[in-house]
């Protein structure tokens, strides 16, 4: 099963949700305690939702209490879908926000700047790899058009670190992998192709891989990867990357 995990703090206890990408509609809440090796006797509590009953590849990101999940493939209708539903963890209420402009899945989503930040993915064009971006404002339920991405891409990752957001890899329009690093700063708010102007550039291509921030460095983990001398194929490596000396070990 692939799923996606966001952490949710209720209450000052920490909880684990773990939302199930493959079109069941359903999520698992699991209670932390202090001890990780008693993560799996905690209680788990099993939630669904009729909205994402039968939609596979949105995208989610959570802030305390709320995770925001945006975007994907109904599988009945064969389409994306322009939905952004947002889960309370401590009500245990789900609620319809405005739909972005464009219907999407296989984005990407993040927090920033007190918004939604949603970039790239396939939508319902002939061409379904899409340069487009948008921005959700949470205060006013609305949407407008952001820079666009310097090219299509789907399965990419994305994180926000030291206040600017950084994109990686995914598939082109050949649905082959690259090794791409882009980067939009609060104060452009454009990208740029650090794949371009770094000196040292990702290693090797990759997409559905997962990207985290801490301290000073950029974590890129695990998906699909290409190089030229073993092809593409599943990976568990992990890569670090500080922007501040532009170091990738």
């Amino acid at each position: 099963m692939y799923a996606k995990v966001e952490e949710v703090e209720v209450n000052q206890e920490q909880r684990v949700v773990i939302f199930d990408k493959t079109g069941k509609g359903t999520a698992r809440i699991h209670r932390l305690k202090t001890d990780p090796l008693t993560f799996h006797q905690q209680e788990c509590d099993h939630l669904a939702n009729k909205m994402l009953q039968g939609v596979r590849d949105f995208a989610l990101t959570a802030e305390g209490n709320l995770v925001y999940i945006s975007g994907g493939f109904d599988i009945n209708t064969g389409k994306s879908i322009n939905d952004l539903i947002v889960f309370n963890g401590e009500r245990r209420e789900w609620k319809i926000l405005s739909n972005m402009a464009k219907a999407r899945c296989n984005h990407t989503m993040v927090l920033w700047k007190g918004g939604l930040l949603v970039a790239g993915g396939e939508t319902n064009a002939k061409v379904k790899l899409t340069t487009t971006c948008e921005y959700y404002d949470i205060q006013s339920d609305s949407w407008k058009a952001f820079d666009v991405l310097p090219d299509p891409r789907s399965c990419h990752s994305c994180v926000v670190h030291n206040n600017s957001v950084y994109i990686s890899g995914g598939y082109d329009k050949l649905q082959v992998p690259q090794n791409n690093l882009w980067i939009c700063e609060e104060s452009t708010l454009k990208w740029l192709c650090l794949d371009e102007h770094y000196p040292v550039p990702l290693p090797y291509s990759m997409a559905k891989h997962s990207m985290l921030s801490h301290g000073d460095s950029i974590y890129l983990i695990g998906g699909v990867c290409k190089d030229r001398y073993e092809g593409t194929k599943a990976s568990a490596k992990i890569i670090s990357f500080k922007p501040s000396i532009s170091y990738l070990a």
